[in-house]
């Protein structure tokens, strides 16, 4: 994670971070696949213009609109809504199948027909 005050100071700062991380790699005989590497920038709107290019090893990294962190996704402005839908997604998925499962009725709680199915809920799970 690299701070910045001025978004023409976050290019040299990411620089020197992604240069840190590769001489640790190397040191630990690790390497890392650019194709795999993804960024994303957490500011609000207004802050940054335009989204620069970072490059490790030559290669242009991706840039991604959310970030998932130890399991929770959230979104440039440090919203969660990116997370609640996603999680709301994986329920109604679920839900259908459930209902049909456990022969209740459909006004019966997504959590409540998951237990009457005996099925962990995949927000749970997931």
């Amino acid at each position: 994670m690299v701070r910045f005050s001025k978004a023409y100071h976050m290019t040299n700062r990411v620089k020197d971070a992604l240069a840190e991380v590769l001489r640790w790699a190397t040191e630990n005989s690790l390497t890392l696949s650019a194709e795999k590497c993804e960024y994303t920038i957490l500011a609000p709107k207004g802050i940054i213009s335009r989204i620069p290019p970072v490059r490790l090893n030559g290669v242009s990294l991706r840039h991604t609109k959310t970030l998932k962190y130890l399991g929770v996704t959230i979104d440039r402005e440090y919203s969660w809504k990116p997370h609640i839908k996603m999680k709301g997604a994986l329920l109604s998925i679920q839900r259908g199948a459930l209902l049909a499962i456990a022969k209740s009725y459909r006004t019966t709680s997504t959590k409540g027909v998951a237990v009457l199915a005996g099925v962990i809920p995949l927000d749970i799970r997931a």
